[in-house]
């Protein structure tokens, strides 16, 4: 939260709302970092979540480019696929859990 916070302020931001139930709108980086460190990180009070992430493990060939060379076996641990929808170089635009209607 503070790394994100804190990027929004950088990129020109005049307020931030943290992702968590008990943040409140901030006007200033240094108003934020003291009250996002004093947040109580427990079980359910950040507002996190992600659905149907697309994207997140680069395939390719070049390990420096990439997480995953392109027949989804990772380029260091030989023991290791990544075999989802991480892997797709963006959004399909559908839902991947959805069947298919066609």
């Amino acid at each position: 939260m503070l790394r994100t916070t804190e990027a929004q302020f950088a990129a020109g931001a005049t307020r931030v709302l943290p992702a968590h139930l008990d943040g409140k709108w901030y006007a200033s980086w240094e108003q934020a970092k003291a009250s996002i460190e004093a947040l109580p990180m427990q079980k359910f009070r950040a507002a996190l979540f992600t659905a149907h992430l697309m994207g997140g493990c680069a395939m390719g060939e070049d390990p420096k480019q990439s997480v995953v060379r392109s027949d989804g076996r990772h380029h260091e641990l030989a023991n290791l696929s990544v075999l989802d929808g991480s892997v797709f170089p963006t959004s399909s635009g559908a839902n991947p859990q959805s069947p298919s209607t066609a």
